[in-house]
C-alpha cells in the first residue's frame, strides 16, 4: 500500500443507549498470576554485556512498524485480551499463557486485539496529550455554565462535569483498536470493526456475537457483556458512548487531531452527556498513525 497516501479520517459512531449491568471486580492479566487484573507488567529485561557488546532488552514482537516518514520508536506492548482469549482472573496470557486457566474464548484462532497495554511514551505521551487538550477546550468552551464558569475548582465524572475523568480499560481498548488495524486490516471504522463489534453493541450473526459468553458474573442474563460490543467483551458497559477514529500520515502528533475534532465534531467534544474520555493510539500500518477517541457515560465499573 503506498504510504504517501492522503490523511484520513472516520466521522464518528455514537451509541445512544447500553443496557447498564454490574461489571467484576477483577480483570484480565497479561500473564502469570496477577491479582491486580489486567494491568501493565513491564516484559523488559536489563541483561550484562556479552563480549564487551551491550545486549538489547527483550523486544515484543508487536512493536510499532518503521514508516519511510520518520517512524522510529519500537512501541513495547502486550495484548493483554484478544478474540481468542480473555483472562478476567489474571490466569494467563492470551495466546502463549503457561495454562488456560480461567480463559474466555469469543473467536479460537483469532489473537487480534481487543485490549492493549503499553509503557512506551511514544505512544502514552501522545494519548495523554490529547486528552489534556480535549478537557482544555471543553473547560474553555463550557467553563461559564450556571455563571461564574469552575470557579476554581474541577468537576470530574458526573454528568453535569467539564472536566472528564479518564477510563483505564476504555483507554486500551481504544489504543487496541488501533492496533488492531494497523496490523490486519484496511480502512479504519469508528464503529463496528471487521468481527462485527462496535463500542457497546455487537452486530447479530457477525463472529463477535457469541450469546451467553462470557456470563463473568452469576445472575446476569442476556444481553451478556460478550454482546455489548468490545467494551462489552472487556466487562464494561455504559449508558451511552461515542467513538472517533482519525488515521492518516497528517496525524502524527495530538495537535492536528485536536483541530480536526474542534473543526469538525466540536458537538461532540462538547456533549455534557460524557463522563469519561479515553484516547488510544497507534504508529505505524499502512495508514501510519491512528487515534481512537472515545466519550462515555458513566460506565461501570468507573474505571
Amino acid at each position: 500500500m503506498n504510504h504517501a497516501r492522503s490523511s484520513r479520517a472516520r466521522w464518528i459512531a455514537v451509541v445512544v443507549s447500553a443496557v447498564l449491568m454490574p461489571a467484576c471486580g477483577s480483570t484480565g492479566s497479561p500473564g502469570g498470576s496477577n491479582p491486580n487484573g489486567i494491568l501493565w507488567n513491564s516484559q523488559g529485561s536489563s541483561n550484562p554485556p556479552q563480549n564487551g557488546q551491550p545486549t538489547p532488552g527483550w523486544i515484543d514482537p508487536n512493536q510499532g512498524v518503521v514508516g519511510p516518514i520518520g517512524i522510529s520508536n519500537i512501541i513495547v506492548s502486550t495484548d493483554d485480551a484478544t478474540y481468542d482469549g480473555f483472562f478476567p482472573s489474571g490466569g494467563g496470557l492470551s495466546g502463549n499463557g503457561p495454562a488456560n486457566v480461567g480463559k474466555i474464548q469469543y473467536i479460537p484462532g483469532l489473537f487480534h486485539p481487543l485490549s492493549t497495554d503499553t509503557g512506551s511514551v511514544a505512544i502514552t505521551s501522545r494519548e495523554s496529550l490529547l486528552e489534556g487538550d480535549i478537557n482544555a477546550y471543553r473547560q474553555t468552551k463550557l467553563g461559564n455554565i450556571g455563571g461564574g464558569g469552575l470557579g476554581g475548582g474541577i468537576i470530574v465524572g458526573t454528568t453535569s462535569g467539564i472536566i472528564l475523568a479518564g477510563h483505564f480499560e476504555a483507554t486500551k481498548s481504544a489504543r487496541a483498536h488501533c492496533n488492531h488495524y494497523a496490523k490486519y486490516h484496511g480502512g479504519f471504522p469508528p464503529g463496528q470493526n471487521f468481527e462485527g463489534d462496535d463500542l457497546l453493541v455487537t452486530a447479530p450473526g457477525t463472529p463477535a456475537f457469541t450469546p451467553g459468553t462470557p456470563q463473568l458474573e452469576p445472575g446476569i442474563g442476556p444481553p451478556f457483556v460478550a454482546e455489548l460490543g468490545r467494551l462489552g467483551k472487556l466487562d464494561v458497559v455504559a449508558n451511552a458512548g461515542a467513538s472517533i477514529a482519525i488515521s492518516g500520515a497528517g496525524y502524527d502528533e495530538a495537535d492536528p487531531v485536536e483541530t480536526f475534532l474542534v473543526t469538525n465534531v466540536p458537538n461532540v467534544l462538547l456533549d455534557m452527556t460524557w463522563t469519561n474520555l479515553a484516547v488510544g493510539h497507534w504508529r505505524g500500518g499502512p495508514d501510519l498513525f491512528y487515534w481512537n477517541i472515545i466519550f462515555l457515560s458513566d460506565p461501570t465499573p468507573a474505571n
